[in-house]
């Protein structure tokens, strides 16, 4: 799979210059998808204000969903969720997978899309406010991005909110596609396609 360098270069593919820069610094970890994920939700923490973001592989139909990485406001005691695993299958996920963009859970103890298990679960970490975003690698199902504040907040007002689909969709999902594609083991051969050579 082609490196997706190219973003670097076209004005036109990344007009905002901050959605540049967190290309180039996600870049420099293409070839390790754990540490560009880590990369990813720093610079989306910092982008977002927000008090953790947190990502991972994911599609849904899974059982679980647990968050490979994670970033935390410095100075201030908020929980982790890296290897916290939570039910995929509720229907507030389910709302991120069918959404376009990203989905804003203004009130995470009073939205009607949380089951009663994840939102005990986020009231127990302190989350009020909770943004989502699934990426996407083509059709095909990526991962799931999350920031979370322990303060009400309205991250839709935000220059960053406005530049979301832009990061998930021309920075974030193209890089760990090709991190994941280059540590990968390639396919095995297909033993009917070898029987007729």
């Amino acid at each position: 799979m082609p490196l997706p360098i190219p973003l670097l270069d076209d004005r036109r593919a990344l007009p905002w210059r901050p959605a540049r820069e967190f290309a180039a610094q996600m870049l420099l970890y293409v070839e390790d998808p754990l540490q560009c994920w880590r990369v990813g939700v720093e610079c989306l923490r910092e982008l977002l204000d927000a008090d953790r973001v947190d990502g991972g592989f994911a599609e849904p139909g899974q059982a679980l969903y647990a968050p490979l990485a994670e970033s935390l406001r410095p100075g201030r005691a908020v929980p982790s969720v890296v290897g916290f695993a939570m039910d995929a299958r509720d229907p507030s996920l389910a709302a991120v997978w069918a959404a376009d963009g990203a989905v804003v859970f203004d009130d995470v103890a009073s939205d009607a899309r949380f089951g009663p298990q994840m939102r005990a679960q986020l009231g127990a970490i302190g989350t009020r406010t909770k943004l989502a975003v699934s990426l996407h690698d083509g059709g095909r199902s990526l991962g799931l991005l999350c920031a979370d504040w322990i303060e009400p907040r309205t991250p839709s007002r935000s220059e960053a909110f406005a530049h979301l689909p832009l990061l998930a969709r021309a920075v974030l999902s193209p890089v760990l596609t090709a991190a994941r594609s280059l540590t990968d083991p390639p396919a095995a051969p297909d033993p009917v396609a070898l029987a007729g050579l």
